[in-house]
């Protein structure tokens, strides 16, 4: 396993060389299209930038050395003490791009059971522990994130064409990225929203 450093996008914002991509913030991500929802409503955060540039660089270090598949962990993941089997991964289509282990659903009416441990996606949020498999590392590098940056909780779902952003779907959208969840609760996440920086 390897512990990647980040990419601080406070650093990035102010040096564009710190990072290790050029990159573009998403300049139409701050629309009123969507209503009143303050996070629809403001320009990406460097906190943002960061942190997508730093899924990037996980999903392009894997993709370049070969890797077939890879699980990313974010800093503030918690295991939940139970792991996934090779009999319940052996569920997983072979269409796969990302298979989420934990999230937050969006819209439950809209996802699809597959089998008794994975089900079809539809929107949904949290990055902090999933496997991206050597088709879905190429989908990402081959996407326009990098002339469009926007919080990766946005992206998976805009690149998997269920995000409510309409504007993100039509930059992003590529049919052929298949979005997956284990059902199962495996990890959870010790950031809380309301008290974290």
């Amino acid at each position: 396993y390897y512990n990647m450093p980040a990419i601080n996008g406070w650093e990035a914002i102010v040096e564009s060389s710190l990072s290790p991509y050029e990159f573009k913030l998403a300049d139409w991500w701050n629309s009123e299209e969507y209503g009143t929802n303050d996070f629809y409503n403001r320009d990406v955060t460097p906190g943002e930038l960061g942190c997508m540039l730093s899924h990037y660089k996980c999903i392009a270090h894997a993709q370049s050395n070969g890797y077939k598949n890879i699980l990313i962990l974010e800093e503030d993941f918690v295991t939940m003490g139970k792991f996934p089997t090779v009999g319940v991964l052996e569920e997983v289509p072979n269409d796969c791009s990302i298979l989420y282990l934990d999230r937050n659903i969006i819209n439950p009416d809209k996802e699809i059971r597959i089998s008794k441990n994975v089900t079809k996606v539809d929107y949904s949020y949290n990055n902090h522990a999933y496997i991206v498999t050597e088709k879905g590392m190429q989908e990402v590098i081959d996407s326009a994130i990098l002339d469009n940056i926007i919080v990766s909780d946005e992206f998976f779902p805009a690149i998997n064409g269920t995000s409510h952003r309409k504007d993100a779907i039509e930059k992003f959208y590529n049919p052929e990225f298949k979005a997956y969840s284990l059902n199962g609760g495996y990890f959870n996440q010790s950031s809380i929203t309301s008290t974290t920086s």
